[in-house]
């Protein structure tokens, strides 16, 4: 709201009470900015989808390597037919390929066991990723 800090002072000032107004903006907020951005492919510790350019199925993985050489790695895997790499067998599989250059980060993590939870919670049915699926709710038979 406009003037609030002068109407604060105005209403104050009876009282003998002084305020310090300070701008919302300084000039080392402005001007200063210690870090450039990280680059999408720089970031690290990250869960990922990649989308298939032929359907509607995506990827969802996690790394905690820098993105682009993630990326790198399911490219080659493609190229060698690599049957460890979903990717690789979706393309290999379907003959789709996938949007390399639109990689969009969903979440960043700092622990592994956080980054797969996260890789396994955005994954749903049109993710070629296999995750043993279980309801939270339900108890499990243990024997």
């Amino acid at each position: 709201m406009r003037n609030i800090s002068e109407i604060t002072a105005g209403i104050l000032k009876p009282f003998d009470i002084d305020i310090a107004h300070k701008p919302v903006k300084s000039l080392y907020s402005i001007l200063c900015k210690p870090k450039d951005p990280t680059e999408k492919g720089d970031k690290i510790k990250t869960i990922y989808k990649i989308n298939s350019v032929n359907c509607n199925r995506h990827y969802i993985g996690q790394s905690g390597c820098p993105l682009r050489i993630r990326i790198q790695e399911h490219k080659s895997a493609v190229k060698r037919h690599d049957i460890n790499f979903f990717t690789s067998m979706h393309t290999e599989n379907y003959g789709h390929q996938f949007d390399w250059d639109n990689v969009e980060i969903l979440d960043r993590r700092n622990t592994k066991s956080a980054r797969q939870f996260l890789e396994a919670w955005y994954s749903n049915e049109n993710a070629i990723n296999k995750h043993i699926k279980y309801r939270p709710n339900k108890p499990t038979n243990k024997k």
